[in-house]
């Protein structure tokens, strides 16, 4: 079983690095990119950013600069695409390859107090790498203070219990 996260990278961005929101233009995001990944870009850095934009920013390469929140998710979705989806994609292929069908993928994108709210920006409730885990370990400190803040809703419960079957299945059935 693979999992990811909706918004994987979002919590380095947002809160381990401490960018201000409006930080986040579009000329920064680029050399952001190419400055990280010139290795990976290498002569074709521009083409490959022109690609990135029209999947990941809503109005594509006509998006402004004072654009900043869909800016900053593009940021997170190429990065995630990169480190998380991509990876995960060819995993899978590789059981697929070797004959074992019994692979599992999801992509979680589930936004909730239990996972880490605490890094968000109006507009946008990323849904960061671990978000998942605190629907399979179910922290009982956590759980118990988000319940007695009244912060845990129907969708946590049953969410909670589709993990808990889902990797007990796992766990008896491979």
């Amino acid at each position: 079983m693979l999992g990811t996260n909706h918004d994987e990278v979002a919590y380095r961005e947002v809160r381990a690095q401490s960018i201000n929101i409006t930080t986040y233009t579009k000329s920064f995001a680029e050399h952001e990119l190419i400055s990280r990944y010139a290795p990976f870009f290498q002569n074709q850095a521009r083409p490959t950013l022109d690609a990135l934009e029209g999947v990941y920013l809503d109005h594509g390469s006509n998006t402004s600069d004072d654009e900043h929140l869909n800016i900053l998710k593009f940021v997170v979705g190429a990065e995630t695409t990169w480190f998380f989806t991509g990876p995960a994609g060819e995993e899978v292929s590789y059981y697929l390859q070797n004959n074992n069908p019994n692979v599992y993928l999801y992509e979680f994108n589930y936004a909730s107090y239990l996972n880490n709210l605490s890094h968000t920006y109006p507009g946008y409730n990323p849904v960061v790498h671990g978000s998942e885990g605190q629907y399979v370990v179910m922290d009982y400190f956590l759980w118990s203070k988000s319940q007695a803040e009244g912060k845990i809703n129907a969708t946590d419960i049953a969410i909670a219990n589709f993990f808990g079957e889902t990797w007990t299945n796992f766990a008896k059935f491979g």
